[in-house]
């Protein structure tokens, strides 16, 4: 989970950067490349990401899903028991909070000695929250209206493709192939 979190934070940094107003890919490149010297991340991507990182000039729409993956990437430092809590899905994660956790790090090792492998129950009660809120999310759009107590709907689809794939969903898809259906 702490490599595919690794991953999927510099996938993201390099979205980031590449969407900023004074777009660089060269410094978009240098973030995710000192993310690969700490955590070795090229060896995790996936053939989609790998490919994302690759092309010199992806498309926006790319960029903007990509950024979105600080949400998986919170779900699994949470569920690998390197944060405490998963906020309500109301306000996107604190994306400073996130990179201070990657950056104040050597490595991969020195980060998973901060976890645990949480309970795999309370994994469980989690995941089925995230699909609930994702029907809740559904129901709403569906019937014309907002979703309930400020939910907003990116946020719990990112947290329910991330839990899907922590606990197997779709056959054990591997990422790229991880269906949040509700």
């Amino acid at each position: 989970m702490v490599e595919r979190a690794a991953a999927l934070f510099a996938v993201a940094v390099y979205s980031e950067v590449i969407l900023s107003e004074d777009s660089d890919r060269e410094k978009a490149l240098f973030y995710f490349n000192k993310m690969n010297d700490l955590y070795g991340v090229k060896s995790y991507l996936t053939e989609k990401e790998t490919a994302y990182i690759n092309d010199p000039n992806p498309e926006r729409q790319t960029c903007i899903q990509f950024v979105w993956r600080y949400e998986c990437c919170a779900v699994l430092l949470w569920a690998a028991g390197v944060v405490d809590d998963l906020s309500h899905p109301s306000e996107i994660v604190d994306v400073p909070v996130l990179a201070a956790i990657f950056w104040q790090h050597k490595g991969l090792q020195d980060l998973l000695s901060k976890g645990y492998s949480r309970p795999e129950k309370e994994i469980l009660d989690e995941a089925d929250l995230t699909l609930r809120y994702d029907w809740a999310c559904v129901d709403a759009r569906i019937h014309g209206q907002k979703a309930p107590t400020g939910i907003d709907g990116g946020i719990v689809i990112e947290r329910h493709y991330a839990f899907n794939w922590i606990i197997g969903a779709n056959n054990g898809a591997d990422w790229d192939h991880i269906q949040p259906n509700t």
